[in-house]
């Protein structure tokens, strides 16, 4: 596989990877003290993850179209069919390249959980609570930036589609 075709197929992967990597680096020393409270680190680090996200999205589809294309070719077939043969509980790469997008619904969603075990009082609760308002940003962002591209996408389909019209 050429290394244009696996940037299109992974993105920015390694950043998403780095910023969970620093976060558990956050986390970690909490947790080493007993320490219950880790929203402030959530507060400090979600905008960070939201360029980091968006830029997946919007290549999630060219990931899902340059595996699609490189499936064909036999060598990277072959990989992927001894990939799986070699361990029986991996999905396939495909459903793989959702993973990060369906992370960020679990932090949402493990956000909203965490919010409503925790009490008012808890010294922690108005930071979960920014995180979670942060993070339900963040997606809504990146899905605008999506759609929007998306809508431009179609918008030059269309353009293309009456230029061709017009030449004939």
């Amino acid at each position: 596989m050429e290394e244009s075709q696996w940037k299109l197929l992974f993105g920015n992967i390694y950043s998403i990877l780095s910023w969970n990597m620093e976060f558990l680096s956050h986390l970690r020393p909490r947790l080493d003290l007993g320490s219950d409270c880790f929203g402030d680190i959530l507060v400090t680090m979600i905008p960070f993850l939201k360029p980091l996200y968006i830029a997946y999205n919007e290549n999630y589809e060219m990931a899902q179209y340059t595996y699609r294309k490189c499936i064909k070719r036999s060598e990277f077939a072959d990989f992927m069919s001894n990939r799986s043969k070699m361990n029986a509980s991996s999905t396939d790469m495909l459903s793989s390249l959702h993973l990060p997008i369906q992370r960020l619904i679990m932090y949402d969603s493990l956000l909203k959980e965490i919010i409503s075990l925790t009490p008012i009082e808890h010294p922690d609760y108005a930071d979960l609570c920014t995180a979670y308002r942060l993070m339900r940003a963040m997606e809504r962002a990146a899905n605008r930036v999506v759609d929007k591209r998306r809508n431009m996408d179609m918008v030059l389909k269309i353009q293309e589609s009456l230029i061709g019209v017009s030449d004939y």
